[in-house]
């Protein structure tokens, strides 16, 4: 049997297919707004990501250089390089050029752990000595550097002192 559609019912179809492609293109412009949102609540993360990860950087520069800055004051008050036993005014920023001879010769069986890649101290006035206490020969080193009064005991009527300025370096590995 031949069924012929009329017109209402032919009418009631097309306007459910206008909706309905009405409705799927509001979904799919919904979605495609969605996935822009989500891209870029991902470029804001990832841009806050890169600037936390140049201030942690700059934070282990910082803690670094204070690392530094410790074992200078640390290397001066060491016992086995400071000039003199006890921890008088004039002695807290003083090391014996005695001292550092004998450290530099022992540096290889000395058992203490350097926190430095490298402890050099030089004789600036009168001299130019230089003396290399230690060196762990790492590359790429960043140096640190304090100026001390680099004193010898001098044999003359009362065993005294003679001193001369000079910097105590330490080196750390820079940081990439």
């Amino acid at each position: 049997m031949n069924y012929v559609k009329s017109g209402k019912e032919n009418f009631a179809k097309t306007r459910i297919s206008k909706f309905s492609k009405r409705g799927q293109f509001k979904i799919m412009q919904m979605s495609f707004m969605i996935v822009a949102i989500f891209i870029f609540f991902v470029m804001v993360a990832l841009g806050y990501i890169i600037y936390e990860s140049r201030d942690l950087k700059n934070t282990a520069m910082d803690f670094q250089r204070e690392k530094a800055i410790s074992s200078l004051n640390v290397i001066t008050n060491m016992p086995e390089l400071r000039c003199g036993s006890s921890e008088s005014a004039y002695e807290e920023l003083c090391l014996d050029e005695d001292k550092v001879v004998v450290m530099m010769n022992l540096s290889g069986n000395y058992s203490i752990k350097w926190p430095v890649a490298f402890v050099k101290v030089r004789e600036i006035y009168p001299g130019t000595l230089s003396y290399v206490v230690y060196d762990s020969g790492q590359k790429e080193i960043e140096s640190y550097s304090s100026f001390i009064a680099l004193c010898k005991r001098e044999r003359d009527n009362n065993f005294g002192f003679k001193c001369g300025l000079g910097k105590l370096e330490v080196g750390m590995k820079r940081l990439a």
